[in-house]
């Protein structure tokens, strides 16, 4: 009775099951349809499948779980405003021909209409990655 009332079976991270593990997933999900439809020919399994790293999950999926799969990758996580910035930092300086540090002219830059001069300071001493 168990098989027959299966209704969702759930795959995460989906993109991990490729080359002979995935095509033994592929065989394990197959045999699971067969036995429910052998308990309930009238069920219909649905497969649930998970994941954010995969270029190709429709193709993937369907020879995952021989099903056609509706791809959902709009995320309706929040999110707040992005920019993006291009800068050129400045040309090297002095007769040494030692180049400026990339953080250097930080200063100057507008992140945002709103946030003063202290702001782009500020990011300048957070963020010691940017050279």
């Amino acid at each position: 009775k168990f098989w027959g009332n299966i209704k969702y079976v759930v795959l995460d991270e989906a993109h991990t099951h490729t080359g002979v593990a995935g095509s033994h997933v592929a065989n394990v999900l197959r045999r699971l349809l067969r036995v429910c439809t052998l308990w309930d020919s009238s069920s219909r399994v649905e497969f649930i499948c998970t994941s954010a790293t995969i270029s190709n999950p429709v193709a993937h999926v369907r020879r995952l779980t021989t099903r056609t799969p509706v791809c959902i990758d709009d995320s309706g996580a929040p999110s707040g405003e992005k920019a993006m910035v291009l800068w050129q930092p400045p040309a090297a300086e002095g007769p040494s021909g030692q180049e400026n540090s990339s953080s250097k002219g930080f200063n100057g830059l507008p992140l945002n209409n709103h946030e003063s001069e202290n702001a782009s300071s500020q990011m300048q001493r957070r963020s010691p990655y940017a050279e």
